[in-house]
């Protein structure tokens, strides 16, 4: 999967500390879990996918994105799980 960068992204601990408050309010629900919550079950938490960033092509200085983020000629290569692609290329204004 290639995605476009336009802007630079980077993540930031007000990123992280937004997912903080929902995991503080979980609570064990004491019951097993049932055979569609194993994570196992999740496709989107058990593929790996490849995912190669480049900058757009209408990006009026993509030398400066590139060196942002320690592009290989053009190209950022990140090997993730597809649940976290799912989740931060929107955020990134990527998908």
């Amino acid at each position: 999967m290639t995605v476009c960068a336009g802007v630079t992204a980077r993540s930031s601990a007000s990123d992280s500390a937004a997912l903080l408050p929902s995991l503080e309010k979980a609570q064990e629900l004491g019951d097993e879990a049932k055979e569609y919550e194993l994570l196992g079950s999740d496709g989107y938490c058990t593929r790996i996918v490849d995912l190669e960033i480049v900058p757009h092509p209408l990006a009026k200085q993509p030398n400066a994105i590139e060196a942002d983020h320690n592009m290989n000629r053009g190209v950022l290569k990140i090997k993730t799980r597809a649940t976290f692609a799912r989740y931060i290329l929107p955020r990134w204004s990527m998908a």
